[in-house]
């Protein structure tokens, strides 16, 4: 395995953003291919990311990730990273917290069980919990986000460029 390392590029716009998320996955992945997991056996994406009504709040804000089905369903690692926090809040209930390197961050929620500590240095498809209903949720799901240097990112569109990078996704699946 290796260790993420990307280069140092302002950040301002998502248009920026996808060009450094470009630049960094073609400048790790020269000569090997990339190993990724799916966060979930079968992907059905319930609530998008971006602007919505809340369905608690009931008002406009943006989802900052994607809700996904999820039925008591393990939950798996995407990318090679350490748990920098496992813990609980009142929004996101049951957490995790996936660093890859010092850019990118990846963020469960809402589970039922946290089976990794903070401190971990977790592979790809290394099972981190089993889904759940905790925090400010109105039914059983995953909540999934992708930060890239602090800037939230729609998580669907990075596994997407994983997948085009890597010869082999550690999970195949079939999207509902």
């Amino acid at each position: 395995m290796y260790n993420i390392r990307c280069p140092v590029y302002p950040v301002y716009c998502s248009p920026i953003i996808w060009v450094f998320l470009l630049l960094f996955i073609s400048l790790n992945t020269v000569g090997q291919s990339l190993d990724f997991s799916l966060p979930l056996e079968k992907m059905r994406v319930t609530s998008p990311y971006g602007y919505r009504v809340h369905p608690i709040k009931l008002k406009p804000i943006h989802h900052n990730g994607v809700d996904l089905a999820a039925r008591d369903s393990p939950i798996f690692n995407i990318i090679l990273g350490n748990v920098v926090n496992a813990a609980e809040s009142p929004t996101l209930g049951k957490f995790l917290v996936i660093e890859s390197g010092d850019e990118i961050q990846v963020i469960y929620g809402h589970l039922s069980r946290l089976l990794v500590q903070k401190g971990e240095c977790l592979p790809p498809g290394h099972l981190l919990g089993v889904s759940g209903r905790t925090g400010l949720a109105t039914g059983e799901h995953l909540h999934l986000s992708v930060k890239i240097r602090g800037q939230f990112i729609d998580p669907i569109l990075f596994l997407k460029k994983l997948n085009e990078f890597s010869l082999n996704p550690l999970n195949e699946q079939k999207n509902e």
